[in-house]
């Protein structure tokens, strides 16, 4: 839960506009999750007999599972092509599988330093060594501007360390 959260993990979460999980709350949601999906699974086939009426569940199905907003999800019901609702709703579920990925990573990180080595001190800055894990072909999201946002790609040339500063192209 979010007592055993850094201060930094808490602002990530913060800045993202995401809430602080809750390890009681989680456990619900996902077997609120897994209900949802047994049932849809079982009455797949009664529901849908055409495979318009598939594509549809199946993007409804995939809203839900990405706790879309409400105006994504009125979204989904005015779309007509099933193809574009499918990308429409898949952005939207990779955007918080990164997010998610990325808390993760967070914690990993944080569990591998010892306590002493999270404070904060006043002094020259280092590339932190989960960064060294980068390499040529990795694929990376790296926020852009405010116009473009989050961009995805691939590191096209090994990273070059200047100074203080690991320069990935």
């Amino acid at each position: 839960d979010s007592a055993g959260m850094t201060p930094l993990e808490k602002s990530i979460l913060e800045d993202a506009g995401m809430p602080i999980p809750n390890k009681d709350a989680q456990l619900s949601q996902a077997e609120e999750y897994g209900a949802v999906l047994e049932i849809f699974r079982t009455e797949l086939i009664d529901i849908c007999p055409t495979p318009k009426d598939f594509y549809f569940a199946v993007g409804m199905l995939t809203a839900e599972m990405a706790d879309a907003n409400n105006e994504m999800r009125a979204k989904c019901l005015t779309t007509t092509d099933g193809v574009d609702r499918m990308r429409m709703i898949l952005r939207l579920a990779e955007d918080r599988i990164n997010k998610v990925a990325a808390q993760r990573l967070t914690e990993q990180i944080t569990e591998e330093v010892s306590a002493d080595e999270r404070d904060l001190t006043v002094g020259t800055a280092e590339i932190p060594q989960w960064a060294y894990q980068i390499k040529k072909g990795t694929r990376v999201s790296y926020f852009w501007n405010e116009n473009e946002g989050w961009c995805k790609g691939y590191v096209a040339e090994e990273p070059v360390k200047i100074g203080y500063e690991l320069i990935i192209a």
